[in-house]
């Protein structure tokens, strides 16, 4: 049975993701992360939460713990991520496409 990740499992795996960055992604990242916090997404017509991880000048990075993968976003006018992909990126990956 599925059940939300932790904030404390998602640290750790977060410590686990960085070991896998470049040095030039890991210094990126450790220059916009924050505490984990819970934002409201919108998921097949319902609102749910995820964990923002890092907050840029243009959005945040967060984490799906449906799809188990990190992404890109930002609020909606309702104060929720509206618009979300169903990946499953590891933080390298999200890293590596902001770096574009």
């Amino acid at each position: 049975m599925w059940r939300s990740i932790s904030e404390s499992e998602l640290k750790e795996l977060i410590d686990r993701e960085l070991k896998k960055c470049t040095s030039e992604e890991h210094n990126f990242f450790t220059r916009y992360r924050v505490s984990p916090y819970k934002v409201p997404i919108h998921r097949l017509g319902n609102l749910e939460e995820v964990f923002v991880v890092a907050e840029l000048p243009s959005g945040f990075i967060y984490y799906e713990d449906v799809e188990e993968g990190f992404e890109f976003g930002s609020l909606g006018t309702d104060g929720a991520i509206s618009k979300q992909g169903c990946n499953q990126y590891e933080l390298k990956h999200v890293l590596s496409r902001l770096k574009r």
